[in-house]
């Protein structure tokens, strides 16, 4: 059967599964099914019937909650999760637990050591899910019911729905495998929150922050890892990765309806590879970081860039724009994001003028003695124009070949 057979023979079965709730909109004087949601069930395979259950589980009597399934269903087509494993150079794989690096030197020491007597493994995707083919009816419902219960509280009764879709409702924060952790972390949460606090969202934010940063010890051995944990995993070993820490505070916020999301530092021009920062929405509706210590940011004496992990599909960005099978350097193009740098330091532009045999162009900070992208750019007409750059001195401009960053002639 051709691929154009295929493509009839699936919308087909799309038509018949959408048939009863397509006759009940046309009754009804309840809106219209979108057609970017229709788009992305049609996209998918046999789970477009879950995807459909969800949208009918709320047509048309929740408009609140049929319009979380909406944006829910319309953003999922590209997210993803990603299971890795360790491997040697006959692709035998290593058993591994980050435990087992030294803790007393440099994760960099630690990680050379581990490498050089296991024949210098590697990691590697084992396997990635697509969130449109996988996630359940049932799962979708319970995250959009909980969301929406948490709204209850007194703290964020007044969330506008805009941040409550964008930075409550969604189940991820980085590419790990959806869990069921709304209720877990509500419930953790919920009776160490006073009376005297209650209508505080800033101080109920904090009081998460100085929770997490006293349970978990920041060890970032776990940075080395094959698989994303659960916050219950995290809650229960009481360690965790920068990037783990900065989830599970995410994730309770979200979990009691305080909107809360990632930013992230690619190359701080420090030694420093990433840093990964919570964000919560203060009482004056301004996304405000929550850190172990509140002047590390400034302590940075180079910040070239900052983004924030989106579960929107942003049309101005790599992720959204390239093709998913495209290689991307680290932290550019691997899930949405939207520039926040000039809400954390002052910005400027640096435009390449040149030649270049690709449409894209890199630029990258020099990090560990290697050059490392921090932003990107189209290239039209002999120039690429870098937008909202942070106070950075020496910067290199790439191309990618073959999956390889390739120095630009300066």
């Amino acid at each position: 059967m051709s691929s154009a057979q295929h493509r009839f023979v699936a919308a087909g079965f799309l038509i018949l599964a959408l048939l009863p709730f397509v006759q009940g909109c046309l009754k009804s004087s309840g809106p219209v099914l979108p057609q970017d949601v229709v788009r992305v069930i049609g996209e998918t395979g046999v789970n477009r019937t879950e995807l459909t259950k969800t949208i009918v589980r709320y047509y048309p009597d929740d408009s609140l909650k049929l319009k979380a399934a909406y944006f829910l269903i319309r953003n999922i087509a590209r997210q993803y999760s990603v299971e890795y494993e360790l491997v040697d150079s006959r692709e035998n794989k290593i058993p591994f637990q980050a435990t087992e690096l030294d803790d007393s030197i440099p994760l960099k020491e630690s990680w050379e050591l581990f490498s050089g007597k296991h024949g210098h493994p590697r990691f590697q995707a084992l396997r990635f899910s697509m969130d449109r083919d996988t996630l359940t009816a049932s799962f979708l419902v319970k995250t959009i019911d909980l969301a929406v219960e948490s709204r209850k509280w007194p703290w964020a009764t007044d969330i506008h729905d805009t941040d409550f879709y964008e930075n409550v409702l969604p189940y991820r924060v980085f590419n790990e495998y959806p869990d069921d952790w709304r209720q877990y972390l509500a419930d953790f949460i919920l009776p160490q929150i006073t009376d005297s606090i209650r209508h505080s969202r800033n101080q109920i934010a904090f009081l998460v922050n100085q929770i997490i940063n006293h349970l978990i010890v920041n060890d970032n051995r776990f940075s080395k890892r094959t698989h994303f944990p659960t916050p219950k995993e995290v809650l229960e070993r009481g360690r965790g990765s920068e990037e783990e820490i900065c989830d599970l505070k995410i994730k309770i916020l979200r979990s009691i309806g305080i909107p809360a999301a990632l930013d992230y530092i690619p190359y701080a021009v420090d030694g420093i590879p990433a840093r990964f920062i919570p964000v919560f929405l203060n009482e004056n509706n301004v996304y405000q970081p929550l850190l172990a210590d509140e002047g590390e940011i400034s302590s940075f004496k180079q910040i070239p860039k900052v983004f924030r992990r989106c579960f929107r599909l942003c049309k101005e960005d790599l992720f959204t724009l390239k093709k998913p099978d495209q290689p991307s350097p680290p932290f550019l193009g691997h899930y949405p994001q939207i520039d926040v740098t000039r809400y954390y330091v002052p910005i400027d532009s640096i435009v390449f003028e040149g030649s270049c045999d690709d449409t894209l162009i890199y630029l990258t900070v020099l990090h560990d003695d290697e050059w490392k992208a921090i932003d990107w750019a189209f290239f039209k007409e002999g120039k690429a124009v870098f937008h909202q750059i942070g106070p950075i001195k020496n910067v290199r401009f790439a191309q990618m070949k073959a999956g390889t960053l390739l120095l630009l002639p300066q």
